[in-house]
């Protein structure tokens, strides 16, 4: 309760963070908490990032229930975000959490290469639910969670047959694409055909260990995606939690042309 506590109407969480940074100006650092130190590298990258490319919208791509729209939102990002999430149970927690931002647009369905209708495999920690199965090696610290309870039919579009649409209706035009998919983030990409250029940068989540049986490495997303123009800028383990096992990595690419226009600061 006491974490709650409201000064003035600024939570006690809020009113450390004043301080600290106030305090950081003064040394020239950034103070952060203990438990948030080994996930700071990302976040200070991607505000870096998104302040470089100023995208004015985000597709967030394997949506779940809205906790990379309320990331972020957290950072400060204010323009558009489509969110993606074909899981009923998700999009429930999905468009409640975004119902209060206008800004902000949801859609039942998933993205991919073939448009139709696939089986979708639910897990017990909905967080982990794919089109793939799980493997039978390398996803033991997972495995528990990276069960199948239900394997219900979802209906799969083309990323480039819906742009056209939705650059009408929300008039974007420096898109930049998150693909969080569990296994089929490349599925998503190739749907989205020539119409890859449009966006600024990519956030792909891949594997280093197989977590999802026949599902691509980080070699072969880093292979696509270069040869589509995009070059590799950072990566970050998702479990930042454990030192030295990486089972997935948040890969940023950004289209060559900006790229290559970047300069040192």
């Amino acid at each position: 309760m006491f974490a709650k506590t409201i000064v003035r109407g600024i939570t006690l969480a809020g009113l450390k963070r004043t301080l600290a940074d106030g305090l950081g100006n003064v040394l020239g650092a950034y103070i952060i908490e203990k438990k948030g130190a080994p996930y700071w590298p990302e976040r200070f990258f991607v505000q870096r990032m998104f302040h470089r490319l100023n995208p004015d919208c985000v597709f967030d791509i394997g949506a779940n229930g809205g906790q990379y729209g309320q990331d972020l939102r957290g950072k400060g990002f204010a323009g558009t975000i489509l969110s993606f999430e074909p899981n009923p149970a998700a999009f429930d927690r999905l468009k409640a959490a975004a119902a209060s931002d206008p800004n902000w647009h949801c859609y039942p369905v998933a993205l991919g290469e073939q448009p139709g209708v696939l089986p979708f495999n639910v897990m017990k920690d909905d967080v982990f639910s794919s089109f793939r199965k799980p493997s039978d090696e390398g996803g033991g610290d997972f495995s528990h969670e990276n069960q199948i309870v239900d394997t219900i039919e979802v209906r799969v579009e083309r990323l480039d047959a819906m742009l056209p649409e939705l650059q009408s209706k929300h008039r974007f035009a420096n898109p930049f694409l998150k693909m969080d998919t569990q296994g089929f983030d490349l599925e998503v990409f190739r749907g989205a055909g020539v119409k890859t250029s449009l966006f600024c940068g990519i956030l792909s989540e891949v594997s280093s260990r197989e977590i999802y049986a026949d599902s691509p490495d980080i070699i072969d997303s880093l292979t696509m995606l270069r040869a589509a123009g995009f070059d590799l800028a950072a990566m970050h383990p998702v479990h930042a939690g454990m030192p030295i096992k990486a089972y997935e990595f948040n890969c940023y690419f950004v289209r060559r042309d900006l790229a290559d226009a970047d300069y040192l600061d």
